[in-house]
């Protein structure tokens, strides 16, 4: 089978060839036929060489074994044929010329050393050489393919290395600007002993210019076959072997030959290695048909040939020379790489590529993941505490496809990490497994440390440590600069990093008395800067500095960076605390009720009241409104009734409080939050305490609210991480109901706002909305009190709630004119845009 298919590729030089089989043929009866009939009786060897016997001939003449005198050596002898010498300008005259002068020049040991040349006293070229004693590639094929198939591994690669040789050879001609043209299992030969050389150098040319006896195909132009006496186009001849000829070989190119015409036959050699048979198989002008006209050769999907070995042949077999490896060399050195350990690597790259792909789908699965946690808190935010069962059960449906889409998500990072494991069993040292997986456990650190979870984000960057080679160092090493412009420009700042001391975060002083330019680098962590001029507000300006980035004041815009405010003294009144503008975090923490999605937000400065809204100043409200003359408005101001009777009425012309069931002090009540108000009942108010202190007071919106608890650093608590029931007023802890706001509690935040995790869940301006809205500049718009709501947003733990669930990034629904029992409110106000600048 591989010999039949092999025997069908001839040596194209001159005369013409059959178009079946592709073999040079000489015609029958002609005189260089006679001639070459007696060529032997007359030949006359040289006085130095003692002829020891026929050992074959070719096309260009007779080998005979020789026996050198003075070296006392035997060798071979090649002597032109008779029929060559007419005429002169004979084309194989030419390439016997040729192959021996460029034989003699090509000092390499894949190349037969020629020892001696010269001319016999009838003209005839000669020259001597070593006597090659061995098999020739085809040979060898051949026996490999008829090998039980327990044996055919070895000697593939044996052969292999064979050709690693064959390569050198041809990339150490290359270097010395030869071109053999011929390369084919025939002309390549494995010695007896380990020995590898590349034969017939008749053909060979250097790169400068074409060889003398060639005529280069004009331009566009293709070679053309004539049936009638099958002799080559006269525009330009073809040069080679036909089925390993690189399709500018075969359209007559001579000029476009080069390397990478080699290349092109290495490659249809490894072919023959791999598969057993050429890759053009069939008659000769069939073969040339299908190179000329572009036909790429291809591996069989169905072999069992290595995936670097047939990435290799498609390198090798480029249409266009200048997309093909460029020379012997670099096919030289993609065979050196394989054997050398290349197919170990290149499997743990494969396995790479699956980590690329599986990535991929990772993406889609947390985008999924995403998409059904967020339509499940979308119903949940819907229903009511007294809402059916069967009202409940698309949102309970909904939370299970989102649990099981995490469960699918979780399982696919296990199996990510062990691809990745496995290819580093593949390979120790690839670097691309080692940066994935650096790669991926970075990203872990920046997850578990963005939900506080100190302790998985230490095991992730553990495993970042063991598998990064120095992309991650800065990361590692934990800094990021804190760069702050303040107005004014004289004032000084503290920085005091915040630490976890029995459970609560407490501001140390890390760096104090500092002036600006406030630019400083600092190790990844959560801070307060505290910020102080002559005449002016002290700030409390939190900040979270994270690993290689820089917390500024640059707003959404891109715009200059803002001026960290810090308002005239009086500004504030006592009980209220100012936010400045800034960027935060709102959303996201695990097992907050209906949280925001992880959202990065800018804020406006704004002030809000420490406290809530108290009965006392509420009854004041009513009162007003009462000796203005407004009874009826007074009226549809009075909160709902509630059954533990804690709160007022409007009875006669006037405001009646109701004292709080068994409290030891009958005042407490009127000191504690109001509740069972509506939305419009709380922004009644705003407008009528922002009237009476001419102050533009208003309700705040939950992200206000959201960023007045956590500051910048996203905890969960307005103290940090862990629920304690003790430091808020929550179930089981308030054992008179409600106590006044005003005694001391541990329940504050950054900013100093108090009360927001315990006492009373708060309304807030903003409607029921799945994510915050963001204006044009990537800011949070402003609410539009015309908004139709069919929810209201509601913030904060309450008296009545477990202290576990009532985290600050929580959020509930109630309708906008339904008072609850638990619900109360405070307030809060944007400063004058005039006052900032």
């Amino acid at each position: 089978m591989v010999e039949e298919d092999r025997r069908d590729a001839g040596t194209v030089a001159d005369g013409a060839f059959d178009d079946e089989s592709g073999t040079v043929l000489t015609p029958a009866g002609s005189e260089r036929s006679r001639m070459h009939a007696t060529s032997s009786a007359q030949r006359v060897l040289p006085e130095r060489y003692e002829d020891r016997g026929h050992v074959g001939r070719g096309g260009s003449g007779e080998v005979r074994r020789v026996y050198d005198r003075r070296v006392e050596r035997e060798l071979v002898i090649k002597i032109l044929g008779w029929e060559h010498l007419d005429p002169p300008r004979n084309p194989t005259y030419r390439r016997f010329q040729n192959e021996a002068r460029v034989t003699a020049a090509l000092e390499h040991p894949g190349v037969v050393p020629v020892h001696d040349r010269g001319a016999l006293a009838d003209g005839r070229l000669w020259f001597t050489m070593k006597e090659v004693r061995g098999e020739t590639f085809d040979e060898v094929i051949d026996a490999l393919h008829r090998a039980p198939p327990a044996e055919r591994s070895a000697r593939r690669r044996t052969l292999v290395e064979a050709l690693l040789r064959v390569a050198e050879t041809v990339g150490y001609a290359h270097s010395r600007g030869v071109v053999h043209r011929d390369l084919k299992p025939e002309n390549l030969m494995c010695g007896a002993f380990g020995e590898v050389y590349v034969m017939d150098w008749g053909i060979a040319r250097a790169m400068a210019a074409p060889a003398p006896d060639e005529t280069p195909v004009p331009a566009g132009g293709q070679p053309r076959i004539e049936d009638g006496d099958r002799a080559l186009t006269r525009s330009g001849e073809i040069f080679g072997t036909i089925h390993y000829m690189a399709p500018e070989q075969a359209r007559g190119h001579t000029e476009a030959v080069g390397p990478a015409s080699d290349v092109w036959a290495l490659a249809l050699v490894l072919h023959e290695i791999l598969v057993g048979r050429v890759a053009f198989p069939g008659p000769g002008l069939k073969a040339w048909a299908d190179i000329a006209g572009g036909k790429r050769p291809r591996l069989p999907a169905d072999a069992r040939v290595p995936s670097e070995l047939r990435e290799l042949f498609d390198a090798a077999t480029e249409v266009a020379p200048s997309e093909r490896l460029p020379d012997g060399r670099a096919f030289a050195e993609r065979l050196r790489a394989w054997l050398a350990g290349e197919a170990r690597r290149d499997r743990a790259a494969a396995v790479l590529r699956e980590v690329d792909a599986r990535q991929e789908r990772l993406a889609r699965l947390r985008d999924e993941e995403a998409r059904l946690r967020a339509d499940a808190q979308a119903l949940l935010g819907t229903l009511r505490d007294d809402s059916p069962d069967e009202a409940r059960l698309p949102a309970w449906r909904a939370e299970d496809l989102a649990n099981t889409q995490r469960d699918a998500l979780e399982e696919a990072e296990a199996e990510l990490l062990e691809l990745l494991r496995a290819a580093l069993q593949h390979d120790p040292e690839s670097e691309g497994a080692h940066a994935r997986i650096a790669t991926l456990a970075r990203s872990e650190v920046v997850a578990a440390e963005q939900r506080g979870d100190a302790r998985e984000a230490w095991r992730w960057e553990r495993l970042l440590k063991q598998h990064d080679t120095g992309r991650h160092a800065a990361f590692l090493a934990g800094l990021g600069t804190l760069k702050l412009a303040v107005d004014p420009p004289d004032a000084r700042a503290a920085v005091l990093r915040y630490e976890e001391v029995d459970r609560r975060l407490e501001p140390r002083t890390f760096r104090g008395n500092l002036s600006p330019p406030f630019e400083i680098a600092l190790p990844a962590g959560s801070y307060l800067v505290l910020l102080e001029a002559e005449g002016r507000e002290t700030v409390r300006y939190p900040v979270r500095i994270e690993r290689e980035a820089t917390w500024d004041t640059t707003p959404p815009d891109g715009s200059a960076p803002r001026r960290v405010w810090l308002p005239p003294a009086g500004t504030l009144d006592e009980g209220e605390c100012f936010v400045p503008a800034g960027w935060s975090v709102v959303g996201a923490p695990g097992g907050a009720s209906d949280a925001y999605p992880r959202t990065k937000v800018w804020l406006e400065g704004f002030v809000i009241r420490r406290d809530p809204v108290t009965v006392a100043e509420y009854v004041a409200f009513l009162e007003d409104l009462l000796t203005s003359g407004k009874p009826a408005e007074a009226a549809s101001m009075v909160p709902a009734s509630g059954t533990d009777r804690t709160y007022v009425r409007v009875d006669a012309g006037r405001v009646i409080v109701a004292p709080v069931d068994n409290s030891p002090d009958p005042e407490a009540g009127l000191r504690a939050p109001i509740r069972w108000v509506t939305f419009a009942q709380a922004e009644a108010y705003a407008r009528w305490l922002g009237e009476r202190a001419s102050k533009p007071w208003r309700v705040p919106t939950d992200v206000e609210w959201e960023k007045a608890g956590r500051g910048a650093d996203e905890r969960r608590y307005p103290w940090g991480a862990t629920p304690v029931a003790s430091w808020v007023v929550a179930r089981g802890h308030a054992p008179h109901g409600l106590r006044p706001v005003d005694e001391p509690t541990r329940d504050e935040s950054p900013y100093g706002v108090r009360h927001l995790a315990g006492c009373v869940r708060e309304l807030c301006a903003t409607p029921w909305r799945l994510r915050p809205v963001l204006d044009a500049r990537g800011a949070v718009s402003t609410y539009d009190p015309r908004e139709t709501r069919a929810f209201q947003s509601v913030r904060g733990g309450s008296y009545l709630g477990p202290i576990d669930v009532e985290m600050l990034a929580a959020r509930y629904a109630i309708p906008p004119n339904e008072p609850l029992r638990s619900v109360g409110f405070r307030l809060c106000r944007s400063l004058p845009k005039a006052l900032r600048e």
